[in-house]
């Protein structure tokens, strides 16, 4: 084997030193080079590999090497054999030597000496914070956010770890933590009655189930992972919510849903009779804001106060809100006499003073067809759809007679 590479180097080769050995005390049981640690102040540190209690005398019992300088090439790392020694381990005090005054001890046989736990897995269930233990009979832990405490309170969801000795073996356990944070759910909420919305989430939320229930036990609503939920048209009363998130997590809450007060609707008059052709008010009262249907023969649609016109009986519906946009409906019935009987006048006095001198139909909402009037001798003297004004009490430029005319 060509050793020309390592010996340029200048590497220092560890192995298992035996100083002052005696196989007559201690037998030939020496175990592999103990493992390195790296000590705070920059030290490598070492088990010397011999058994932990040497009885008997001039032997090597359990110790440790430091190498006081391990960046440094070849014997200039400043080794130093058997440094750190402890009398119950059968060692004596030399020149060199540190004594330990806590008895150093080997883990039992065929245990390796750093064990790392499986990522264990915890669900925090709709609570703000939890807590993290380490085993008991631990030492020397140190937790991922420099804690040495043997229980740590966390509130974010996150790998969280742990080092800590326990009978002379290393141990790292490892936390994957997810908070199953309670979905955004008032415990009162408002509407109309008959029309009251159940919301629970946000539109930004983690997503979760829902299942809610009146308060007979009946099951009026259910779906799985939503980040909002939203049930319309319900009536006042306690709702149970039972509530279901990843990582196993259930809990169930009530919900109390109030009514807002509900207008009520009057109009005034609440039934009218007219003529064809005449019109009538109509007032609605106990509400903000009002719409009027059918609009045909309104004036308007959306005061409370309309005027109608109508050319056959009809039904109008008001709806008015209030300020929490509750409603309420009204109704009134408009019925129209279509009696088309004329009352035509039976004299009239054309002089020219411009009182009574035409003789024509009164005005209404129909269509004329045919109106003409005739003298004693049968002759037509006007007809309506050449002179729709009326008659004048002339014929062809002249004025008629007085006496008696007929007319249909």
């Amino acid at each position: 084997m060509d050793l020309t590479a390592i010996e340029n180097s200048k590497t220092l080769i560890l192995s298992n030193p035996a100083v002052q050995w005696n196989i007559t005390f201690c037998p030939q049981n020496i175990g592999a080079l103990g493992s390195m640690r790296i000590g705070k102040d920059g030290k490598l540190y070492m088990t010397n590999g011999q058994p932990q209690v040497c009885t008997g005398t001039s032997g090597v019992g359990l110790a440790l090497h430091v190498i006081n300088q391990p960046d440094l090439p070849g014997l200039s790392c400043s080794p130093n054999l058997n440094a750190i020694y402890n009398f119950q381990n059968g060692m004596s005090e030399t020149y060199g030597r540190t004594n330990l005054p806590r008895e150093i001890v080997l883990p039992p046989k065929n245990r390796i000496d750093t064990i790392t736990s499986p990522l264990m897995r915890k669900n925090v269930c709709y609570h703000e914070n939890d807590t993290l233990k380490v085993a008991d009979g631990a030492s020397c832990i140190e937790w991922s956010n420099g804690s040495p405490d043997n229980i740590i309170t966390v509130t974010q969801s996150g790998i969280y770890w742990v080092k800590y000795f326990k009978d002379c073996v290393l141990y790292i356990d490892s936390f994957d933590v997810h908070f199953a944070t309670m979905p955004n759910i008032e415990a009162v909420q408002y509407g109309c009655p008959g029309y009251i919305e159940l919301k629970a989430g946000a539109i930004n939320g983690a997503p979760f189930g829902l299942s809610l229930y009146n308060s007979f036990g009946g099951k009026i609503y259910e779906k799985d992972n939503g980040i909002y939920h939203s049930i319309p048209n319900l009536d006042a009363g306690i709702y149970t919510l039972n509530i279901s998130s990843l990582g196993d997590c259930f809990t169930t809450m009530e919900v109390e849903l109030k009514a807002y007060p509900i207008p009520v609707i009057t109009v005034i008059p609440p039934i009218a009779q007219l003529l064809i052709g005449e019109e009538i008010t109509l007032s609605a009262y106990g509400a903000m804001n009002y719409i009027w249907t059918p609009a045909g023969s309104l004036n308007t649609r959306t005061s409370n106060e309309v005027i109608a016109k109508p050319t056959e009986t009809t039904d109008y519906t008001v709806v008015g809100t209030n300020d929490y946009g509750c409603r309420d409906t009204a109704y009134v019935k408009v019925s129209v006499d279509y009696n088309k009987n004329i009352r035509i006048p039976n004299a009239f006095t054309p002089n020219g003073d411009r009182i009574n001198d035409l003789f024509s139909l009164p005005g209404g909402n129909w269509n004329i067809l045919r109106f003409e009037v005739y003298n004693r001798y049968g002759q037509m003297v006007y007809q309506y759809s050449d002179n729709k004004a009326g008659w004048d009490g002339r014929y062809m430029d002249k004025d008629c007679d007085a006496g008696i005319y007929y007319y249909n």
